[in-house]
Protein backbone atom coordinates (compact mmCIF):
# COMPACT_ATOMS: atom_id res chain seq x y z
CA UNK A 1 0.00 0.00 0.00
CA UNK A 2 1.65 3.28 -0.90
CA UNK A 3 2.79 5.18 1.80
CA UNK A 4 0.15 8.25 2.35
CA UNK A 5 -1.13 10.50 5.11
CA UNK A 6 -4.56 10.26 6.45
CA UNK A 7 -6.40 13.27 7.33
CA UNK A 8 -6.93 11.95 10.59
CA UNK A 9 -2.78 12.07 10.61
CA UNK A 10 -2.86 15.38 9.01
CA UNK A 11 -4.89 17.12 11.61
CA UNK A 12 -2.44 15.31 14.22
CA UNK A 13 0.82 16.47 12.52
CA UNK A 14 -0.78 20.64 12.21
CA UNK A 15 -1.16 20.08 15.88
CA UNK A 16 2.58 19.59 16.10
CA UNK A 17 3.34 22.84 15.81
CA UNK A 18 5.15 24.68 18.84
CA UNK A 19 5.68 28.26 19.79
CA UNK A 20 9.53 28.98 20.43
CA UNK A 21 11.21 31.61 22.96
CA UNK A 22 10.79 34.40 20.58
CA UNK A 23 7.18 33.92 19.92
CA UNK A 24 7.22 33.10 16.43
CA UNK A 25 5.17 29.99 15.21
CA UNK A 26 7.66 26.61 13.91
CA UNK A 27 7.20 23.49 12.83
CA UNK A 28 7.68 20.28 14.58
CA UNK A 29 10.51 18.69 13.07
CA UNK A 30 8.68 14.97 13.49
CA UNK A 31 5.68 16.60 11.58
CA UNK A 32 6.09 14.70 8.23
CA UNK A 33 5.00 18.43 6.90
CA UNK A 34 8.79 19.25 6.94
CA UNK A 35 8.28 21.54 4.03
CA UNK A 36 6.33 23.89 5.97
CA UNK A 37 8.83 26.16 7.51
CA UNK A 38 9.08 29.81 9.30
CA UNK A 39 11.42 32.56 8.77
CA UNK A 40 13.22 33.82 12.30
CA UNK A 41 12.38 37.09 10.27
CA UNK A 42 8.84 37.27 9.57
CA UNK A 43 6.36 39.24 11.91
CA UNK A 44 4.63 37.28 14.68
CA UNK A 45 1.13 36.78 14.65
CA UNK A 46 0.42 39.63 17.12
CA UNK A 47 2.53 42.56 14.93
CA UNK A 48 0.64 41.33 11.93
CA UNK A 49 -2.65 42.16 13.33
CA UNK A 50 -1.64 45.32 14.50
CA UNK A 51 0.18 46.20 10.85
CA UNK A 52 -3.68 45.33 9.98
CA UNK A 53 -5.44 47.07 12.20
CA UNK A 54 -3.34 49.84 11.01
CA UNK A 55 -3.87 49.60 6.75
CA UNK A 56 -7.81 49.26 7.86
CA UNK A 57 -7.58 52.73 9.72
CA UNK A 58 -5.67 54.38 6.79
CA UNK A 59 -8.47 52.77 4.56
CA UNK A 60 -11.36 54.33 6.31
CA UNK A 61 -9.52 57.21 6.55
CA UNK A 62 -8.66 57.63 3.26
CA UNK A 63 -12.40 56.75 2.29
CA UNK A 64 -13.76 59.29 4.34
CA UNK A 65 -11.31 61.80 3.51
CA UNK A 66 -12.66 61.20 -0.41
CA UNK A 67 -15.97 61.70 0.32
CA UNK A 68 -17.63 64.93 -0.69
CA UNK A 69 -18.23 67.93 2.02
CA UNK A 70 -17.12 65.57 4.84
CA UNK A 71 -13.85 65.98 6.77
CA UNK A 72 -12.67 63.22 9.05
CA UNK A 73 -12.41 63.71 12.82
CA UNK A 74 -9.27 64.65 14.05
CA UNK A 75 -7.73 65.37 10.64
CA UNK A 76 -5.67 68.61 9.31
CA UNK A 77 -9.10 70.14 7.78
CA UNK A 78 -11.36 69.75 10.88
CA UNK A 79 -8.58 71.74 13.16
CA UNK A 80 -8.16 74.49 10.91
CA UNK A 81 -11.97 74.78 10.64
CA UNK A 82 -11.69 75.11 14.30
CA UNK A 83 -9.42 77.46 14.30
CA UNK A 84 -11.02 79.89 11.96
CA UNK A 85 -14.35 79.74 14.02
CA UNK A 86 -12.23 80.87 17.05
CA UNK A 87 -11.00 83.61 15.78
CA UNK A 88 -14.01 84.64 14.28
CA UNK A 89 -15.87 84.45 17.71
CA UNK A 90 -13.14 86.40 18.98
CA UNK A 91 -13.02 88.76 16.54
CA UNK A 92 -16.90 89.63 17.42
CA UNK A 93 -16.17 89.57 21.22
CA UNK A 94 -16.02 93.07 22.85
CA UNK A 95 -11.95 93.29 24.94
CA UNK A 96 -12.24 95.37 28.03
CA UNK A 97 -9.15 96.70 28.88
CA UNK A 98 -7.76 98.61 31.94
CA UNK A 99 -5.42 102.04 30.57
CA UNK A 100 -4.62 104.38 32.97
CA UNK A 101 -7.04 103.61 35.98
CA UNK A 102 -9.78 103.48 32.67
CA UNK A 103 -11.83 100.91 31.38
CA UNK A 104 -10.85 100.61 27.61
CA UNK A 105 -13.40 99.04 25.51
CA UNK A 106 -11.98 97.44 21.94
CA UNK A 107 -15.13 96.29 19.76
CA UNK A 108 -14.57 95.16 16.42
CA UNK A 109 -13.95 97.18 13.28
CA UNK A 110 -16.47 95.50 10.84
CA UNK A 111 -19.18 97.64 9.82
CA UNK A 112 -20.53 94.75 8.72
CA UNK A 113 -21.19 92.43 11.98
CA UNK A 114 -22.03 95.99 14.29
CA UNK A 115 -25.06 97.51 14.49
CA UNK A 116 -23.34 100.12 16.58
CA UNK A 117 -20.85 101.03 13.97
CA UNK A 118 -23.66 101.59 11.08
CA UNK A 119 -25.28 104.27 13.08
CA UNK A 120 -21.63 105.60 13.19
CA UNK A 121 -21.34 105.42 9.90
CA UNK A 122 -24.60 107.19 9.25
CA UNK A 123 -23.32 110.31 12.27
CA UNK A 124 -20.22 110.48 10.01
CA UNK A 125 -22.37 110.43 6.36
CA UNK A 126 -24.48 113.38 8.37
CA UNK A 127 -21.61 115.10 9.84
CA UNK A 128 -19.93 115.51 6.23
CA UNK A 129 -23.10 116.24 4.50
CA UNK A 130 -23.70 119.13 6.68
CA UNK A 131 -19.72 120.22 6.56
CA UNK A 132 -20.72 120.38 2.39
CA UNK A 133 -23.83 122.39 2.81
CA UNK A 134 -22.62 124.91 5.16
CA UNK A 135 -19.68 125.84 2.66
CA UNK A 136 -21.96 126.41 0.04
CA UNK A 137 -24.45 128.21 1.40
CA UNK A 138 -22.23 130.98 1.04
CA UNK A 139 -21.47 130.79 -2.39
CA UNK A 140 -25.55 130.22 -3.28
CA UNK A 141 -26.36 133.23 -0.48
CA UNK A 142 -23.49 135.53 -1.14
CA UNK A 143 -25.97 138.34 -3.56
CA UNK A 144 -28.73 138.25 -0.67
CA UNK A 145 -26.01 138.95 1.79
CA UNK A 146 -24.53 141.97 0.06
CA UNK A 147 -28.16 143.46 -0.52
CA UNK A 148 -29.07 142.77 2.98
CA UNK A 149 -26.10 144.05 4.40
CA UNK A 150 -25.40 146.48 1.97
CA UNK A 151 -22.17 145.96 1.01
CA UNK A 152 -19.73 145.04 -1.62
CA UNK A 153 -18.77 141.28 -2.17
CA UNK A 154 -15.07 141.62 -1.52
CA UNK A 155 -15.96 142.50 2.18
CA UNK A 156 -18.65 139.88 2.18
CA UNK A 157 -15.90 137.32 0.49
CA UNK A 158 -14.01 138.22 4.05
CA UNK A 159 -16.18 135.38 6.03
CA UNK A 160 -14.60 132.63 3.62
CA UNK A 161 -10.91 133.63 4.44
CA UNK A 162 -12.18 133.30 8.50
CA UNK A 163 -13.51 130.06 7.44
CA UNK A 164 -9.81 129.26 5.81
CA UNK A 165 -8.72 130.70 9.37
CA UNK A 166 -10.59 128.72 11.30
CA UNK A 167 -10.42 124.85 9.76
CA UNK A 168 -6.27 125.50 9.69
CA UNK A 169 -6.23 125.62 13.45
CA UNK A 170 -8.76 122.92 13.89
CA UNK A 171 -6.79 120.60 11.72
CA UNK A 172 -3.29 121.20 13.56
CA UNK A 173 -5.38 121.21 17.22
CA UNK A 174 -7.33 117.78 16.67
CA UNK A 175 -4.09 115.64 17.72
CA UNK A 176 -4.21 117.31 21.05
CA UNK A 177 -7.94 117.65 21.40
CA UNK A 178 -7.78 114.07 20.89
CA UNK A 179 -5.66 113.13 23.86
CA UNK A 180 -8.13 115.79 25.95
CA UNK A 181 -11.67 115.52 25.19
CA UNK A 182 -11.22 112.03 23.28
CA UNK A 183 -13.43 111.21 19.86
CA UNK A 184 -16.53 111.48 21.50
CA UNK A 185 -17.08 114.97 23.15
CA UNK A 186 -14.91 116.07 19.64
CA UNK A 187 -17.50 114.73 17.29
CA UNK A 188 -20.16 116.54 19.59
CA UNK A 189 -17.82 120.22 19.64
CA UNK A 190 -17.46 120.20 16.10
CA UNK A 191 -21.03 119.82 15.17
CA UNK A 192 -21.76 121.93 17.44
CA UNK A 193 -19.55 125.06 16.64
CA UNK A 194 -21.44 124.49 13.03
CA UNK A 195 -24.54 125.11 14.65
CA UNK A 196 -23.96 128.08 16.57
CA UNK A 197 -22.53 129.85 13.14
CA UNK A 198 -26.67 128.64 11.95
CA UNK A 199 -27.59 130.91 15.17
CA UNK A 200 -25.24 133.90 14.08
CA UNK A 201 -26.70 133.51 10.35
CA UNK A 202 -30.24 133.04 11.20
CA UNK A 203 -30.25 135.87 13.55
CA UNK A 204 -28.89 138.13 11.16
CA UNK A 205 -26.04 139.37 12.84
CA UNK A 206 -23.57 142.01 11.76
CA UNK A 207 -20.94 141.29 8.83
CA UNK A 208 -18.47 141.46 11.63
CA UNK A 209 -19.99 139.18 13.62
CA UNK A 210 -20.17 136.83 10.79
CA UNK A 211 -16.87 137.01 10.65
CA UNK A 212 -15.85 135.98 13.86
CA UNK A 213 -17.99 133.17 14.13
CA UNK A 214 -16.95 131.91 10.66
CA UNK A 215 -13.75 131.05 12.27
CA UNK A 216 -15.58 128.90 14.85
CA UNK A 217 -17.42 127.22 12.15
CA UNK A 218 -13.95 126.55 10.36
CA UNK A 219 -12.86 125.48 13.57
CA UNK A 220 -15.45 122.54 13.43
CA UNK A 221 -15.43 121.60 9.72
CA UNK A 222 -11.76 121.63 10.03
CA UNK A 223 -11.99 119.06 13.29
CA UNK A 224 -14.72 117.33 11.61
CA UNK A 225 -12.59 116.23 8.46
CA UNK A 226 -9.78 115.16 10.72
CA UNK A 227 -11.85 113.33 13.41
CA UNK A 228 -14.30 111.08 10.93
CA UNK A 229 -11.60 110.36 8.59
CA UNK A 230 -9.17 109.37 11.37
CA UNK A 231 -12.03 107.16 12.69
CA UNK A 232 -13.20 105.65 9.31
CA UNK A 233 -9.44 105.24 7.84
CA UNK A 234 -9.09 102.27 10.92
CA UNK A 235 -12.57 100.18 10.09
CA UNK A 236 -12.48 97.61 7.85
CA UNK A 237 -13.04 98.82 4.14
CA UNK A 238 -11.81 102.17 4.76
CA UNK A 239 -11.21 102.92 0.82
CA UNK A 240 -14.91 102.27 0.24
CA UNK A 241 -16.43 103.77 3.66
CA UNK A 242 -13.82 106.80 2.99
CA UNK A 243 -15.36 107.42 -0.45
CA UNK A 244 -18.76 107.14 0.62
CA UNK A 245 -18.27 109.77 3.65
CA UNK A 246 -16.95 112.16 1.28
CA UNK A 247 -19.49 111.41 -0.91
CA UNK A 248 -21.95 113.15 1.28
CA UNK A 249 -19.94 116.01 1.73
CA UNK A 250 -20.53 116.51 -2.14
CA UNK A 251 -24.05 115.41 -1.83
CA UNK A 252 -24.48 118.53 1.05
CA UNK A 253 -22.93 120.72 -1.78
CA UNK A 254 -25.57 119.78 -3.97
CA UNK A 255 -28.30 119.90 -2.09
CA UNK A 256 -27.68 123.67 -0.43
CA UNK A 257 -27.98 125.74 -3.25
CA UNK A 258 -31.36 123.87 -4.72
CA UNK A 259 -32.59 124.49 -1.23
CA UNK A 260 -32.02 128.00 -1.16
CA UNK A 261 -33.47 128.13 -4.45
CA UNK A 262 -36.51 127.22 -3.59
CA UNK A 263 -36.75 128.82 -0.49
CA UNK A 264 -36.16 132.33 -2.35
CA UNK A 265 -39.14 131.28 -4.84
CA UNK A 266 -41.08 130.78 -2.20
CA UNK A 267 -40.74 134.39 -0.83
CA UNK A 268 -38.54 133.17 2.29
CA UNK A 269 -35.63 135.22 3.69
CA UNK A 270 -32.35 133.72 3.08
CA UNK A 271 -31.98 133.31 6.43
CA UNK A 272 -34.73 130.35 6.64
CA UNK A 273 -32.02 128.12 5.09
CA UNK A 274 -30.09 128.30 8.02
CA UNK A 275 -32.62 127.62 10.93
CA UNK A 276 -33.18 124.15 8.69
CA UNK A 277 -29.66 124.04 8.53
CA UNK A 278 -29.55 124.09 12.51
CA UNK A 279 -32.53 121.49 13.14
CA UNK A 280 -30.41 119.24 10.92
CA UNK A 281 -27.10 120.00 12.79
CA UNK A 282 -29.02 119.36 16.02
CA UNK A 283 -30.23 115.79 15.67
CA UNK A 284 -26.96 114.79 14.24
CA UNK A 285 -24.62 116.24 17.48
CA UNK A 286 -27.31 114.26 19.88
CA UNK A 287 -26.79 111.29 17.44
CA UNK A 288 -23.00 111.55 17.50
CA UNK A 289 -23.40 112.05 21.55
CA UNK A 290 -24.88 108.12 21.71
CA UNK A 291 -23.02 106.33 19.52
CA UNK A 292 -19.61 107.52 20.17
CA UNK A 293 -19.98 107.36 23.75
CA UNK A 294 -16.83 104.90 23.98
CA UNK A 295 -14.49 106.15 21.82
CA UNK A 296 -13.07 108.44 25.07
CA UNK A 297 -9.40 109.91 25.28
CA UNK A 298 -8.18 106.91 26.62
CA UNK A 299 -9.20 104.34 24.45
CA UNK A 300 -7.17 106.57 21.92
CA UNK A 301 -4.34 106.97 24.21
CA UNK A 302 -4.33 103.45 24.66
CA UNK A 303 -4.45 102.47 20.24
CA UNK A 304 -1.82 105.21 19.59
CA UNK A 305 0.67 103.70 22.62
CA UNK A 306 0.31 100.27 20.85
CA UNK A 307 1.04 101.88 17.44
CA UNK A 308 3.97 103.85 18.71
CA UNK A 309 5.64 100.89 19.89
CA UNK A 310 4.93 98.99 16.88
CA UNK A 311 6.30 101.57 14.75
CA UNK A 312 8.97 103.56 16.49
CA UNK A 313 10.15 105.33 13.22
CA UNK A 314 6.81 106.93 11.88
CA UNK A 315 7.80 110.16 10.15
CA UNK A 316 7.36 113.50 11.84
CA UNK A 317 4.39 116.30 11.39
CA UNK A 318 7.70 118.41 9.36
CA UNK A 319 8.57 115.68 7.14
CA UNK A 320 4.83 114.87 6.50
CA UNK A 321 4.08 118.33 5.57
CA UNK A 322 7.19 118.51 3.21
CA UNK A 323 6.91 115.49 1.90
CA UNK A 324 5.93 116.15 -2.28
CA UNK A 325 3.31 113.80 -2.38
CA UNK A 326 1.15 115.64 0.09
CA UNK A 327 1.78 119.04 -1.41
CA UNK A 328 1.02 118.27 -4.59
CA UNK A 329 -2.27 116.45 -3.55
CA UNK A 330 -3.07 119.61 -1.20
CA UNK A 331 -2.47 121.95 -4.05
CA UNK A 332 -4.64 120.10 -6.19
CA UNK A 333 -7.34 120.18 -3.56
CA UNK A 334 -6.98 123.87 -2.95
CA UNK A 335 -7.40 124.53 -6.63
CA UNK A 336 -9.82 122.03 -7.28
CA UNK A 337 -12.01 123.53 -4.07
CA UNK A 338 -11.64 127.27 -4.81
CA UNK A 339 -12.27 127.16 -8.37
CA UNK A 340 -15.83 125.29 -7.42
CA UNK A 341 -16.44 127.56 -4.75
CA UNK A 342 -15.63 130.61 -7.63
CA UNK A 343 -17.83 128.67 -10.03
CA UNK A 344 -20.66 128.39 -7.76
CA UNK A 345 -20.48 132.32 -6.75
CA UNK A 346 -19.97 132.95 -10.20
CA UNK A 347 -22.90 131.29 -11.42
CA UNK A 348 -25.55 132.75 -8.74
CA UNK A 349 -24.29 136.50 -9.92
CA UNK A 350 -25.56 135.59 -13.06
CA UNK A 351 -28.49 133.96 -11.90
CA UNK A 352 -29.57 136.85 -9.90
CA UNK A 353 -27.66 139.83 -11.48
CA UNK A 354 -27.88 139.45 -15.34
CA UNK A 355 -30.54 136.86 -16.44
CA UNK A 356 -32.88 137.27 -13.44
CA UNK A 357 -33.46 133.78 -13.98
CA UNK A 358 -35.97 131.85 -11.39
CA UNK A 359 -35.98 127.81 -10.73
CA UNK A 360 -39.68 126.80 -10.69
Amino acid sequence: MPNSISPYSRSSSLESILVDESGLKKADTNSPYDDLSFSTNSYSIDDTQTKIDQENQITKLSNSTHSVGEKPVGTTGQLEENTMNSKETTEETTGVIEFEGHKVIIETNDVLKSWKLKLQMIACFLSLMIAGMMDQSLGSNIEKLVDYYNSSRTKVSNILICQVVGYLVGSAANEPLHKLIGMHWLSVLEVFCVMLDCIVLFCKAPLAVLCVFAVVQGFGEGSIDCTLTLFVGKLKYPNQLLGIMHGFYGLGCLVSPLMVVAFTNKGWSWNVFYGVLFLIAAFTMLLCLVVFFRETKWKYRYIEKIKNDQNENDPTLKKVILNKWVLFIAGTLFLYLGSELCVGIWFWKIHYGVCHWKVV
